[in-house]
């Protein structure tokens, strides 16, 4: 292919772990184009390949597990990689991750990785620009992702590459800033820099490389294992580890020295500027990143999920407090750093916990966002322990000082460090934990059914030696009770709904679309929106917004930006003048927003083919939790009624059908398909939705 590509490179690399070999894989131009990159172009290779049939089992050699990036990352603030494949699940993994690592891909002189195959033994990948080595990790197996990372950012030489001098200046005289000296004379910084010689040492430091790793939970199988990066940044929806554990691909470190060849550097040099003034404005995700939002959803949304989601909200107020960003900040913050390679929002703060209890002390991890927030400190209720609170619920007045609250803080950090260090995600594991929990208050499992020894007490709210216990049980035991546990949180209620012969397990099932729901609640209406959850082909994703917002949120998944730092790029209108000063190729307004009808299209398609699905609207759309019809059980709107309700719901998914060309059944039209140029993803649609 001779085309020469801006912004993006054209070329993702192909690793076989069968053949332990890797290729080049090109793509025609006009596809990156209108699939941009990223989750467009993830899903154009598994329908390209095959993986959306439902021939091809998750696990099978023949899934595709593709690291993508796309024209923003390596140079636009704010970027992320995304994973897509096949999810353990058997649908679509579409899975965002911070961190640095999104850079070196692009810079090594890819727009993704694609990973096929599975190799005999446990492997880890090295990739230095064109050089890619395959390495025997058997030292590796079955430790946790943080201690990989930092053992592999130790195996020189496969982490370092070639000092990177150049005789010419990066930036040129344009790209300076002029202002004036003492005496008030207009002066540039080229005057005083540019013109000195460029000094022959490196760039950057020594170990630069960044590493892609999975934890025990990976190794194991366990569905919902993470890829992880830096610790606690985490490719964290949908399973992803899990497909990399089933190559026997413990972990990829890359280094890249290429840079991000841009059409218009000058044009968007200036972009980017207003996009960090932009960005310096926003003090609320600068302060304490998402983990500012827990007095809110408790104190005035009615929206946070505490223990399995009987409860949305705390009676006393101040019985959040032990979760909230200012708390945690204040008593374990150790340093504050970047989420990803340009820093813009500097929202990750590091935290380590001092305790009397040696299990938690020493624990080093990130502060909790907002999602470990609530579905690990509330969902499991660290909060209000039982143990600590004895007699008492979310309905009652907390009274606690703040010794209380550092040890229920302390418990909190930890168990999230436990999800980060066996590369699981919480928002799928806090889901599932709480379910067992609840299962245990009502007395519908015994201890004996989930062989808790007697050293760890009872599954209940807050006991963190229980939970530590499972979890370790989960990526290391090949008991058939955890190997059907690992199956996530739908089917551990469907295998003791079946085992006990009692289908109300099913009830307590917080899914929707058969994935644990995120740390938000529709039932008040001051979080979601009704319908909200079922719009975005991403089971349960918060982050994907309403009706339009949906496919505009596919689009810019594709490019790849961080959802909180999309309000600083601005709109459509925006997006496409920096595509095209990133790519030289003419983007409109109209050209970005069906970039996102066109991506949504084949997100929706995906799911309904490799599930074989021939009614989506009754097998897919209607798979959420009727928990959802209970009353407000607590908190300031107690007692009031659910905005969601089964005719609401029908009423309004049929207005979004209609809005994004779908049929009654929930199928995306013949015509909708091809005003979206996606007749290679309508071929597999035909025979579930008809001709």
């Amino acid at each position: 292919m001779t085309a020469e590509f801006f912004g993006v490179t054209g070329k993702l690399l192909r690793i076989d772990m069968t053949q332990e070999k890797a290729t080049i894989v090109e793509t025609d131009p006009e596809i990156y184009k209108t699939h941009i990159g990223g989750v467009g172009l993830g899903l154009y290779w598994l329908f390209k390949e095959g993986v959306v049939s439902p021939d091809v089992p998750p696990f099978d050699p023949r899934n595709i597990l593709q690291i993508m990036v796309g024209p923003f990352n390596g140079i636009v603030p704010g970027t992320q990689s995304v994973a897509v494949t096949k999810s353990p699940y058997n649908f679509m993994c579409v899975s965002y991750s911070g961190g640095y690592a999104n850079s070196e891909i692009k810079f090594a002189g890819y727009d993704g990785i694609q990973v096929v195959g599975k190799a005999k033994d446990l492997l880890w990948v090295s990739i230095v620009d064109d050089k890619v080595e395959f390495h025997d990790a058997k030292d590796l197996k079955g430790k946790d992702s943080e201690e990989t990372e930092i053992i592999l950012k130790g195996m020189v030489p496969y982490t370092t590459s070639p000092l990177e001098y150049r005789k010419e200046r990066v930036l040129t005289k344009e790209n300076l800033p002029t202002g004036k000296d003492a005496n008030g004379n207009a002066v540039s910084m080229w005057d005083w820099w540019g013109v000195r010689a460029n000094p022959p040492y490196a760039i950057g430091e020594k170990r630069l490389a960044k590493v892609l790793s999975i934890g025990p939970g990976g190794e194991k199988g366990v569905w919902y294992a993470n890829i992880m990066t830096e610790g606690s940044h985490a490719h964290g929806r949908y399973g992803s580890g899990a497909i990399m554990g089933s190559k026997n691909l413990k972990a990829i470190t890359i280094r890249g020295t290429k840079g991000h060849k841009v059409y218009d550097k000058t044009k968007v040099l200036d972009i980017i500027k207003t996009i960090i003034a932009n960005q310096k404005l926003q003090i609320r995700w600068r302060t304490y990143g998402t983990g500012n939002l827990p007095a809110t959803a408790t104190n005035y949304e009615s929206a946070y999920g505490i223990r399995n989601w009987q409860y949305i909200a705390w009676h006393d107020p101040r019985s959040v407090k032990p979760l909230t960003g200012a708390f945690l900040e204040t008593g374990f913050w150790v340093r504050k750093d970047s989420c990803c390679s340009i820093g813009c929002q500097n929202c990750f703060v590091t935290s380590r916990v001092t305790n009397k209890d040696p299990e938690l002390d020493g624990t080093l991890n990130d502060i909790p966002d907002w999602e470990a927030q609530g579905n690990v400190g509330g969902l499991l209720d660290f909060a209000m322990p039982d143990d600590l609170f004895p007699g008492k619920d979310p309905r009652n007045a907390k009274l606690a000082d703040v010794l209380t609250d550092y040890e229920c803080a302390s418990r909190f950090i930890y168990a999230v460090s436990i999800f980060d260090r066996y590369g699981l995600d919480y928002i799928e594991g806090g889901n599932h934990i709480s379910l067992l929990m609840e299962l245990r208050q009502r007395n519908l499992i015994t201890k004996e059914d989930l062989k808790l020894p007697p050293e760890v007490g009872d599954l209940i709210w807050g006991n963190h030696k229980a939970f530590a216990w499972i979890m370790k049980q989960l990526v290391t035991s090949d008991d058939p009770l955890f190997q059907a546990l690992r199956k996530g949180t739908y089917e551990t209620a469907k295998y003791f709904a079946e085992k006990k012969n009692n289908p109300q397990i099913m009830y307590y099932s917080q899914t929707i679309k058969r994935y644990g729901q995120p740390a938000h609640d529709p039932r008040s209406g001051r979080c979601k929106k009704v319908d909200e959850y079922i719009h975005t082909e991403r089971p349960g994703a918060h982050t994907e917004g309403y009706d339009a917002v949906v496919p505009y949120r596919a689009m810019y998944g594709s490019l790849v930006g961080c959802t909180f730092a999309a309000g600083t790029i601005g709109g459509a209108k925006e997006i496409a003048a920096l595509l095209t000063a990133l790519t030289g190729w003419t983007y409109t307004e109209a050209d970005v927003n069906n970039a996102g009808e066109r991506i949504w299209c084949l997100e929706r398609t995906f799911n309904i083919v490799t599930q074989g699905l021939t009614n989506p609207a009754e097998q897919w759309d209607n798979l959420w939790p009727r928990r959802w019809l209970e009353p407000i059980p607590s908190g300031p709107l107690a007692g009031q009624p659910s905005q969601v309700t089964e005719e609401k719901m029908k009423e309004l998914l049929a207005k979004f059908y209609a809005n994004r060309g779908l049929d009654e059944k929930g199928f995306p039209k013949a015509e909708t398909m091809a005003k979206w140029g996606i007749q290679y993803a309508d071929e597999w649609l035909k025979k579930y939705r008809g001709s």
